[in-house]
């Protein structure tokens, strides 16, 4: 459903805003570390603060090099364009973000195809494995496994810095030297390349030098699910591992009815549908406002 209505007239009311962690606003922190960032031209690799940071991500990846783009819709394309050739075929799953939102891209802009089934891939059939990485650091945090031990498990992967992470823009891809020079030139024939692009990479360097908003996301989620049960035996929800929340309701005119409801009233809860229709999703991130959480459960009960 469109949320402008309702923020709209939201203005003597209260709202607790889950729909995603996009909706992340940069900290005070990190605005005055953009304000101070040393900056240069990228496309001469003169920009002091994106060196710092690409060279940080490789290090935390192990991989040998790392490019820092405007978006993680590019870090993905330019990841898979980068190691495919045109006629040659993409395997992804049928519920893939890189096929289904993001529009299936690198087959519509350089000839290489796109099959939505997932096959059994190995290293002996020269298969290159790609990973959409949007909520790595969230995943890493959640599980305790390493960004590294992630990373080692595929040839190329990339990060989101504009969700969990609260940065403004900023995506990177991940890979070994070929990869990420191929990458490099073709972000600047899609025109992505960055010029004083050091104030985006500071945004980025400050948020990895501080995750514990992360690790906060992490327990409103718990709080979140945990009432869940105890509310209803219509809807069931597992434990979150990171920031998403995802409850299952009898079907989908009952996710879409707790969804219009939880939107209107003295407190605006803003909720999602899932990617299937029957889900109801919620997201938390730095930029909610934690002090509602309890009244928020409250008003979920009274609905179900």
């Amino acid at each position: 459903m469109s949320y402008g209505k309702v923020l709209r007239n939201s203005v003597a009311k209260r709202v607790l805003d889950l729909r995603s962690d996009t909706f992340t606003l940069p900290s005070a922190a990190m605005r005055a570390r953009m304000a101070e960032a040393i900056c240069g031209d990228d496309v001469y690799k003169e920009d002091r603060t994106i060196i710092e940071l690409e060279s940080r991500l490789a290090e935390l990846t192990g991989h040998e090099g790392a490019l820092f783009v405007l978006t993680c819709t590019m870090a993905n394309f330019l990841g898979l364009a980068a190691t495919c050739n045109r006629g040659e075929e993409v395997l992804c799953g049928d519920m893939s973000h890189i096929g289904l939102y993001e529009q299936s891209n690198v087959s519509q802009f350089t000839g290489i195809g796109m099959r939505q089934d997932l096959r059994k891939l190995s290293s002996e059939n020269g298969c290159n494995v790609h990973m959409d990485g949007a909520r790595l650091v969230n995943a890493s945090i959640g599980t305790g496994i390493t960004l590294k031990d992630y990373c080692s498990l595929v040839d190329t992967a990339t990060m989101c810095f504009t969700k969990g992470m609260g940065c403004p823009f900023g995506a990177a891809l991940v890979g070994n030297e070929d990869v990420i020079q191929k990458a490099r030139r073709m972000r600047k024939a899609i025109g992505g390349q960055w010029r004083q692009g050091g104030i985006a990479a500071a945004a980025v360097l400050e948020s990895l030098d501080d995750l514990s908003p992360i690790e906060n996301d992490h327990e409103m989620a718990k709080v979140w699910a945990s009432a869940i049960p105890a509310l209803s035996k219509k809807i069931s929800v597992d434990a979150p591992q990171t920031n998403i929340v995802i409850f299952k309701c009898q079907d989908e005119t009952s996710a879409l009815e707790i969804i219009e409801k939880m939107a209107h009233g003295e407190l605006s809860v803003l909720l999602q549908q899932g990617a299937n229709p029957e889900d109801v999703r919620a997201v938390f991130h730095r930029s909610a406002d934690y002090s509602l959480i309890s009244e928020a459960v409250e008003k979920l009960q009274s609905l179900i």
